[in-house]
């Protein structure tokens, strides 16, 4: 539950399971029998234990108490949304406060634009990085700890500052059909380009296979638009529709810059396989405008580093020993 943009915890217990013994009561009473210990051994066990004063009720008391005051260690954090702009160093003391107040052990600070007018702060800006540090040194004197998700929006890794070669790729082909033997000199299709990026992979030739049906919904499959069409159907393919390995044919050196390509095909139907990679387009959300931007290049070191510089280093730089 939320109260005044404070998350509450709400508590919820199960129903132990039923063990039913009727079906078993030759069992049951041997298992009994078997573990009752003598009269001896329960009176040597009474005369060693202490009476249940002296150990549990401290124990209950300190568990009754842990739970009126949790150790700073269990308290729960809560989302804090500073929403299009809209903040103020005393909107900020005040939620803090608040969350001190409610037994709050922190907050995550998340930058949202979830339609409400926008404010005064733009996301980055000189003043918004002077509001954090406030907010950062607010925390540490409520003894509250403070996070920052990575970029605007929610869930995401995406920024202005990060550019087309830094952005999520994806990989693109272009085919091109020639019936050999002839000697091909000619410039292959540009597979498809987004945001004005893209580079090559490989070029590869390979037999042309009998049967040129394609999947259907295959940027489905793909994963580059899973939330839209129909699942494709599984389907058996034939042995024939395997290309050999043997049979494929590397011509990447043979290409030269813009795409064309010389080649002596060999005798039969051939397919000409342009790759390459451009970026995908998808941008962080739901953000402010001025923090809206690509999503950066999870499987690139670089790319990374890029956008760490972008965002969380200046943070970092600004809030100093307060970091940690």
């Amino acid at each position: 539950m939320k109260r005044n943009g404070l998350s509450k915890l709400n508590s919820s217990s199960g129903h132990p399971g039923r063990v039913h013994h009727a079906a078993l009561p030759c069992l049951a009473l041997l298992a009994w029998l078997v573990w009752l210990p003598s009269p001896v051994v329960q009176a040597q066990e009474a005369l060693r234990t202490p009476p249940a004063t002296a150990t549990h009720a401290p124990a209950q008391a300190d568990l009754a108490a842990g739970f009126r005051h949790p150790p700073e260690s269990a308290r729960p954090l809560t989302w804090w949304h500073w929403i299009n702009g809209n903040i103020t160093r005393r909107g900020i003391a005040a939620d803090l406060k608040a969350m001190k107040q409610f037994g709050e052990g922190g907050a995550t600070i998340i930058n949202v634009d979830v339609g409400v007018p926008p404010g005064t702060v733009s996301f980055m800006s000189p003043k918004w990085q002077e509001d954090f540090k406030f907010a950062v040194q607010e925390a540490h004197r409520l003894g509250l700890k403070l996070c920052v998700e990575n970029c605007a929006g929610w869930s995401s890794s995406g920024g202005p500052w990060v550019t087309p070669p830094y952005a999520m790729q994806m990989v693109v082909s272009s085919t091109t059909h020639v019936r050999g033997p002839v000697r091909f000199d000619d410039t292959l299709k540009q597979p498809e380009t987004r945001l004005g990026y893209y580079r090559d992979i490989e070029v590869l030739a390979f037999p042309t296979p009998p049967d040129q049906r394609r999947i259907r919904d295959i940027k489905v499959k793909a994963d580059y638009d899973w939330r839209y069409g129909q699942q494709p159907d599984i389907t058996s393919f034939p042995t024939k529709a395997i290309i050999p390995r043997d049979r494929i044919v590397n011509l990447s050196a043979r290409m030269k810059k813009g795409g064309r390509l010389t080649w002596d095909v060999p005798g039969g139907n051939w397919t000409i396989l342009r790759l390459g990679y451009t970026p995908i387009g998808t941008k962080n959300h739901p953000a402010p405008k001025e923090g809206e931007g690509l999503e950066c290049d999870k499987l690139s070191r670089q790319a990374l580093d890029e956008y760490w510089a972008g965002f969380m280093q200046k943070i970092l730089d600004e809030i100093g020993p307060l970091a940690g």
